[in-house]
């Protein structure tokens, strides 16, 4: 090999070695030699198609030796260039495995042995492929391929075994269902009970009710005409899926709305149990205003009061406020016609929630401000007390003079030295029986008593001890 080839071998420049043979400046042999010594598919192939008078035996031994890592220069090679040996390449290409490839050359080499090519496929049994294989191929032995894609009935292969079924009259239809119903494939399953001629329903039916998928339960129950709406209302009442079971009592005829209203109470799912109110006609209201409560959902118990016609809104008030979320007993309180506000009123002091309580007071039209004032002083959210005190009206003197007396004292740290306020501070507090805030600050009321002569009751003084 002279130093021209080594050099453009050594710079992989393959292309160059295959013009100066085309140009006639290196022999065809030399050049034979130099291209199988790249050991590259992608060459060989290129030189035997462009080269005239190649040696077509060398470089289709070559090809097959370099086209275990690229089948598809096999199949290129037995395609394309005249004089190849078929079965040659074609034994190296089932040798190899590769599915893809003994597929096109069943499909395209004219020649080929289509018998060997499929027991090839159906070893390695692949379904895309033995589907392709059956659907592409003159002369395949569909009973055969179909013998051999129902073999391994998993879901990733459902969508070949219900595709074969599709591809030509004639099939066993019955082998083919039993094998797209061992593959638990709720969609493919549906598929074939929708669209194949001659499948049996029933079986089918409890097929696709042992996947347990919702979806195509209902869809089941939509769509086949034989279906046994009772069967499959029972199945989907047992997905506990929500959506579906509102979807099942809305779309499908004939239901029993009365257990399929149970049904969606018992997911405890409040968007759709308020759907299923909203939107079904004929479903009890009473339970399903039992099954919003018990979800404790505030948003949904609310949009349910605010939305649903004849909702019973004492009920529904009872149920937002035993969900202690302050936001939405206020809202409740704002937006709901009828609501009792007395009872809200409590409910939200309850929350001890001081920022809601004060929302409470403002908006709230009706409200007891007298109550609302003991709830935000109960809260000692000393904060939101003052912006109580200043911004709500209808506040007693004595209460507001309070609030900014306990106020002021948070302020420094319960550190005032003025006798008679520090003095009606206290006595506010043991009126109220506040002793947590009396022994936050004990050492600053202690100084009360240093002098004898300062006026408090003994009761008050005993009250003091015992607190501390």
């Amino acid at each position: 090999m002279n130093k021209t080839i080594e050099k453009l071998l050594k710079e992989r420049e393959f292309n160059k070695i295959l013009k100066l043979v085309e140009l006639g400046i290196i022999d065809k042999e030399i050049g034979t030699k130099a291209i199988i010594s790249t050991k590259e598919p992608e060459y060989i192939y290129r030189f035997a198609a462009s080269i005239e008078g190649a040696d077509i035996d060398k470089l289709q031994d070559a090809i097959i030796d370099a086209g275990i890592n690229d089948a598809i220069y096999i199949y290129y090679f037995a395609r394309d260039i005249k004089g190849a040996n078929i079965e040659k390449l074609e034994d190296a290409m089932i040798k190899i495995e590769n599915s893809h490839q003994i597929y096109y050359f069943a499909r395209d080499i004219k020649g080929a042995n289509i018998d060997k090519l499929q027991d090839a496929i159906m070893k390695i049994n692949w379904p895309p492929i033995i589907y392709k294989f059956a659907g592409d191929v003159k002369g395949a032995n569909i009973d055969k391929l179909q013998d051999a894609i129902i073999k391994n009935p998993t879901k990733e292969n459902a969508k070949y075994i219900y595709e074969f079924a599709n591809l030509k009259k004639g099939l066993d239809i019955e082998k083919l269902q039993k094998a797209i119903i061992a593959t638990k494939d709720a969609q493919y399953i549906y598929y074939f009970a929708r669209f194949q001629e001659g499948a049996d329903i029933e079986k089918l039916e409890d097929a696709i009710i042992a996947t347990k998928a919702a979806y195509y339960i209902c869809e089941f129950a939509k769509e086949i005409e034989k279906a046994n709406i009772k069967k499959l209302q029972d199945a989907i009442i047992a997905t506990k899926d929500a959506e579906c079971i509102y979807e099942f009592a809305k779309d499908i005829e004939g239901v029993d709305i009365d257990k399929l209203t149970d049904g969606i109470i018992a997911t405890q799912d409040a968007r759709w149990i308020y759907e299923f109110a909203n939107e079904i006609k004929g479903a009890n209201l009473g339970k399903l205003t039992d099954g919003i409560i018990a979800t404790q959902d505030a948003y949904y118990i609310c949009e349910f009061a605010k939305e649903i016609e004849n909702a019973n809104i004492e009920k529904l008030a009872d149920g937002i406020i035993a969900t202690k979320d302050a936001p939405y007993i206020c809202e409740f309180a704002k937006n709901i016609n009828g609501a009792n506000i007395e009872k809200l009123t409590d409910g939200i002091i309850a929350t001890q929630d001081a920022r809601w309580i004060y929302e409470f007071a403002k908006n709230i039209k009706g409200v007891n401000i007298d109550k609302l004032t003991d709830g935000i002083i109960a809260t000692k959210s000393y904060d939101v007390m003052h912006e109580f005190a200043k911004c709500i009206k209808g506040i007693s003197a004595e209460k507001k003079d309070a609030i900014m007396k306990i106020v002021e004292v948070k302020d420094t740290d319960y550190g005032a030295t003025d006798y008679s306020k520090t003095l009606s501070l206290l006595k506010y507090l043991l009126d109220t029986k506040d002793f947590e805030t009396i022994l936050d600050n004990k050492e600053e009321f202690s100084k009360l008593f240093v002098d004898k002569e300062q006026e408090v009751s003994k009761e008050q003084q005993k009250m003091l001890i015992k607190s501390k």
